[in-house]
């Protein structure tokens, strides 16, 4: 006489399947999770194109007053861009800022004003750095590399004093203890606050005279903001 097996085999297969079915599921969700963090990682750390009304600011002018003033004392066009060393964005519009200066020499100053945003975790410590900088007067030297080589976020500290080395900073250890003194720094949190009064929350944040620009402006589109306010001028 010989015992069937069916009946063994009918449950091993059923199991079998229900194992199947809940890896199935369970990779399927550990797919969505990825994919969902990734899609948060890259929404966070690409420049966004975000799209307001642009909006005329009557005292535009009291923003310029501080800040660090880059080009023609007397310019008749000033950019105040209020900016993040961390911020993709902000990279990204660095070389249309740095295209309408060379083309516009005596005509456009730039004052950098800065905003590190709270999950920049480099901004802050960047923005310090260009700080120091400053107070040796090598701030556009410091602050054109900071936005041109983002090399110096994998070892800021390191990099930051490297940097300051090779480009004559006169006094490096000053510079160093400068960096390492990890309080907030006064000019820092002064642009913070005006970025809260002018209702700035992104950035780069950008004036252009009295024009507060609502979206990314590429060259073309600063090119021809500074052709109207020098219109409007003269």
């Amino acid at each position: 006489m010989v015992v069937s097996g069916d009946d063994t085999t009918g449950c091993f297969v059923k199991n079998y399947s229900k194992i199947v079915d809940v890896v199935t599921i369970v990779a399927s969700l550990c797919v969505v999770s990825i994919a969902i963090i990734l899609g948060w990682k890259l929404l966070r750390d690409s420049p966004q194109i975000i799209t307001v009304p642009d909006r005329t600011i009557v005292h535009w002018r009291s923003y310029a007053e501080h800040g660090h003033w880059m080009g023609a004392e007397d310019a008749p066009v000033v950019i105040v861009e209020f900016g993040d060393y961390e911020c993709p964005a902000c990279r990204a519009v660095a070389p249309h800022l740095d295209a309408v200066r060379a083309a516009f020499p005596q005509q456009v100053a730039l004052v950098y004003r800065h905003l590190p945003l709270e999950y920049h975790h480099l901004a802050y410590p960047a923005a310090r750095a260009a700080e120091c900088a400053s107070l040796q007067g090598k701030f556009e030297a410091f602050h054109v590399w900071l936005y041109h080589d983002a090399g110096w976020m994998a070892n800021p500290r390191g990099r930051f004093a490297s940097f300051a080395a090779e480009i004559g900073m006169p006094d490096l250890e000053r510079f160093e203890s400068c960096l390492d003194d990890l309080g907030p720094v006064a000019s820092i949190e002064r642009d913070i606050a005006a970025a809260g009064e002018l209702e700035a929350h992104g950035t780069p944040t950008i004036l252009v005279n009295d024009l507060l620009l609502g979206s990314f402006a590429d060259s073309l589109t600063l090119t021809a903001l500074i052709e109207a306010a020098l219109e409007a001028k003269f």
